[in-house]
């Protein structure tokens, strides 16, 4: 069993490290920060425009919640943010509910997937609409191709059966002293 136990972690895929831009001295409320691929070949910079005083860093520690919903959900934060979907794309809100991920253990490619959880939004729905909408394409997290600059790095919801490399991601955990 590769289920995650509560905690900090570090996500990689294909070795490049995961993280968020993180800008101080925001307006409130605080606009939602792409999760995107970590340092070089990405460079990381401020879409926003921001005061002289503003800083930028990467946060690169997500913070892996099991929930009791379904094996293997997960909620996943990040400096304090909860990751959510929202047109395509991952990003890590202040003021939002958190979404529950479906976090797999892939076996023979000893990586993990991260998947919206369709058991969980397919149990509140009607018959009626299950029905009529059929069963859920499943979408995951995927690590945008170095030769798509227009992504600027930032982790896609992409459809997928078989997962492709840049849907594959390790989960190191990180020993707090």
């Amino acid at each position: 069993m590769h289920r995650l136990a509560y905690g900090q972690y570090l996500i990689n895929n294909m070795d490049t490290p995961l993280g968020v831009s993180q800008i101080s001295n925001l307006p409130e409320p605080p606009p939602p920060v792409p999760v995107i691929l970590g340092p070089p070949p990405y460079i990381v910079t401020p879409i926003l425009c921001v005061t002289r005083k503003a800083s930028t860093h990467l946060d690169l520690q997500f913070t892996v919640v099991p929930v009791d919903i379904e094996d293997n959900t997960y909620v996943i934060l990040v400096d304090r943010r909860v990751t959510r979907g929202e047109d395509d794309r991952v990003f890590a809100f202040e003021n939002k509910p958190a979404q529950v991920w479906a976090i797999n253990y892939r076996e023979a490619e000893q990586a993990y997937t991260i998947d919206e959880c369709w058991e969980l939004i397919q149990r509140y729905l009607s018959i009626e609409v299950r029905t009529l909408i059929g069963p859920p394409e499943p979408y995951g997290w995927t690590a945008p191709s170095r030769d798509e600059p227009q992504h600027m790095g930032q982790i896609l919801l992409c459809l997928f059966v078989e997962p492709r490399p840049e849907q594959l991601f390790k989960f190191e955990r990180v020993h707090l002293e």
